[in-house]
């Protein structure tokens, strides 16, 4: 059985804990004040802003967050889906 979400977002917290101060990560928390479909995850990598839709080994984000997905990446930031091979890819990072 696939990983839960939770446990691949914790995966990539983990993950970019190992590349602070280069890489700030924060997780989104929905509430009724949050934009329906944006990512899980944003911050900042080496200046650069990216987010991130955590995802589950064989599934795939919703009409709606692909929409905010290429919302983000057209203001310029590293926009993905995925998990923790996702993640490192999408910020070039390298396995340890």
């Amino acid at each position: 059985m696939p990983a839960r979400e939770s446990s691949v977002i914790a995966a990539i917290r983990r993950e970019a804990q190992k590349h602070q101060p280069r890489l700030v990560l924060r997780k989104k928390h929905g509430t009724v004040f949050g934009c329906k479909g944006d990512p899980d995850l944003y911050g900042v990598f080496e200046g650069r802003c990216w987010v991130f839709e955590g995802k589950r080994e064989g599934e795939k984000p919703t009409p709606l967050q692909v929409v905010r997905l290429q919302e983000w990446a057209a203001a310029g930031a590293l926009a993905g889906w995925g998990g923790l091979r996702q993640f490192r890819e999408m910020l070039g990072l390298h396995e340890p």
